[in-house]
């Protein structure tokens, strides 16, 4: 099987797509129940908008139409959000009569911080007769049909994070050769895609996209003039002329040739190999995506108070929140992402503030007194995050990795950046959560004894015949003595061999893939993927994994007892048999419709009835 297939899945995991949920907002608008200003509050006719001046009544809301969040807040207040016509919320408010463009919606955490006449439902300020129960009345005919459309054009946000460190010359080339010949499918999707390094010690990486196609130091990597699978970026200049940059984001214009967008891939995943060799991939796609991060401008249109705003309207270079969101990951070492890398993102608190003690002179950094991340109280905290270390003890053992040596990786993963940190992370940035993102590790296996336990590591001196460095050292053989339980002594050793060479544990970077793969078929499908394959052959994989949700569109309103589900397309009903009624956790109302044949750019309708 070829990476042909690897398109395929690509355009498969592209279905998953539609205008789906939002979440509640850090601050509440401005106009909160009660307010003389009327707008964002319930309404029957314009002659209800009278006090906003420039409001009229759509969707049983005093609103108006926009372009971005800055127009609604400037209008209506701060909290106030542009939601698009397929946005879950205006779906609700408007049923089978959508609005003749995007409006402003009043976002919200309860009933008491929306406009008279609304209540909060799923984080935005609805007429209260038409939430259902919760809101005081029948949910009525606004929630009974629900308005989708099938994509044509799939969008889809690609970011590739490759380890630029000296032993990946000829998986670079891998995975170029791959996507060059990746060119079926390509074309098929409005894609954007973009390229980040593990690299965040150099100031020009830390999360930023690059476009620096970098032919490899063969001397180092590739001897025999780079053998087979060296990168060749001799004609990336060309290619990369010839194709629509934005900026510093890669995008498939209409008609461009397949063949010429998967050569432009194949040129920006080539980044050379003189990175940092203590590889932080997690945190540089953190960077990468941040609102804070160096690529805010790209984003700028959705990011609300240094936070990526999911319901939001416009169309960014990237991150465009109706679109997919695939992340793939190339490395053949251990993540080191810690939290000195981005000390602003870190959830503990001593490593976000730091040890300094300011005039209160209690002792505790002033870092404790962060009410968010210490509600406990100062001391409690203190506790927690140090267990009885003074600050500067606590600081080094919790929030760096001393660079001494690679082991360190793998030695002290307790001052490691939690994986869960950027599960959270990637599931904010769409309104569907992890139905709408897609990880894919290509790295080294996350290791484990033939009985199951998985391997760890810890600094020492290993026992006699069990130092990897020694040329009789087999991991496959010898773990199971040198490793008692899973926990080995000393430096960690490859967990796969491949003619590209060796790759050590990527169990963070697969912890992370696993929280987005879906069933339990799937993600064994792919914990299965590997950097040591030959060729990278994905596509099998991918299908298989992604093929869970062809189609997949959350419910407005669930179906209560007695009630189903009935999908037409032009008027006609769907059959029974086309289409499946599923649990969704990250749906608003926890339900979903699969269809499993849909027709691209057709238009369908979700009819519940009794």
């Amino acid at each position: 099987m070829t990476f042909h297939e690897f398109t395929v899945g690509l355009i498969a995991l592209s279905a998953m797509l539609t205008f789906g949920c939002s979440k509640a907002p850090l601050t509440p608008v401005g106009g909160s129940v009660g307010s003389e200003t009327h707008w964002l509050s319930a309404c029957t006719t314009d002659a209800d908008c009278e006090a906003a001046e420039g409001a009229a009544c759509v969707c049983g809301l005093c609103t108006v139409t926009c372009a971005d969040d800055a127009a609604c807040e400037a209008a209506a207040g701060r909290g106030a959000v542009c939601a698009a016509p397929g946005d879950a919320a205006t779906v609700r408010a408007c049923g089978d009569a959508p609005p003749p463009g995007p409006v402003c919606i009043a976002t919200c955490e309860a009933d008491a911080e929306c406009p008279a006449g609304t209540a909060c439902d799923n984080g935005r300020c609805l007429p209260a007769d038409e939430t259902g129960p919760d809101g005081g009345g029948d949910p009525g005919p606004a929630l009974r049909e629900q308005q989708i459309t099938v994509p044509t054009r799939p969008k889809m946000d690609v970011l590739v994070v490759v380890d630029n460190s000296g032993s990946m010359c000829e998986e670079q080339g891998q995975l170029a050769a791959a996507l060059r010949t990746a060119s079926p499918g390509l074309s098929q999707l409005d894609l954007r895609f973009a390229v980040v390094s593990t690299d965040l010690r150099a100031d020009k990486d830390r999360g930023t996209f690059l476009v620096r196609p970098t032919a490899p130091e063969l001397s180092l990597t590739c001897p025999s003039s780079g053998g087979p699978n060296a990168p060749d970026t001799s004609n990336c200049t060309e290619v990369l002329a010839a194709v629509e940059l934005d900026g510093s984001v890669l995008r498939a214009a209409d008609g461009a040739p397949a063949e010429l967008l998967a050569a432009a891939t194949g040129c920006l995943v080539t980044l050379g190999t003189m990175g940092d060799g203590f590889e932080k991939g997690l945190e540089a796609m953190r960077l990468a995506l941040s609102c804070d991060g160096p690529q805010r401008s790209l984003y700028a249109a959705c990011c609300r108070d240094g936070v990526f705003d999911q319901a939001c309207a416009a169309d960014p270079a990237f991150l465009r929140p109706d679109a997919g969101l695939l992340v793939i990951v190339l490395s053949d070492e251990p993540d080191c992402s810690d939290p000195a890398g981005n000390p602003a993102a870190s959830r503990r608190a001593i490593c976000r503030h730091g040890v300094a003690d300011g005039a209160d002179a209690d002792t505790l950094p002033d870092a404790f007194d962060d009410p968010t991340l210490c509600p406990e109280g100062p001391q409690a905290c203190a506790a927690r995050e140090c267990d009885g270390l003074d600050p500067e003890t606590c600081f080094q053992a919790r929030c760096v990795i001393e660079r001494s040596d690679n082991a360190n990786c793998v030695w002290r993963t307790d001052a490691l950046t939690p994986v869960s940190d950027y599960v959270d992370f990637l599931r904010s940035l769409k309104p569907r959560g992890a139905l709408d993102v897609q990880v894919l590790p290509l790295v080294g296996p996350a290791g484990a004894l033939a009985s199951g336990e998985p391997l760890s590591w810890r600094e020492g001196s290993p026992e006699e015949g069990c130092d990897p460095t020694l040329p009789d050292f087999d991991p496959e053989t010898d773990a199971p003595r040198c490793c008692p339980e899973g926990v080995c002594t000393g430096q960690a050793f490859p967990l796969c061999v491949s003619d590209a060479g060796n790759a050590y544990t990527g169990r963070r970077y697969r912890e992370l893939g696993l929280a987005f793969c879906g069933d339990a078929v799937d993600c064994g499908a792919q914990d299965a993927l590997s950097i040591c394959d030959d060729g990278f052959e994905l596509g099998a994989s991918i299908n298989r994994l992604l093929v869970r949700v062809q189609r997949l569109f959350c419910l407005a309103l669930e179906p209560g007892p007695g009630e189903s589900v009935e999908v037409r397309r032009d008027g006609v009903a769907v059959p029974a048999a086309d289409f499946v009624l599923e649990d969704a956790p990250d749906c608003p109302t926890g339900r979903a419709v699969r269809l499993l044949d849909p027709v691209p750019g057709a238009a369908y309708t979700l009819h519940i009835v009794p």
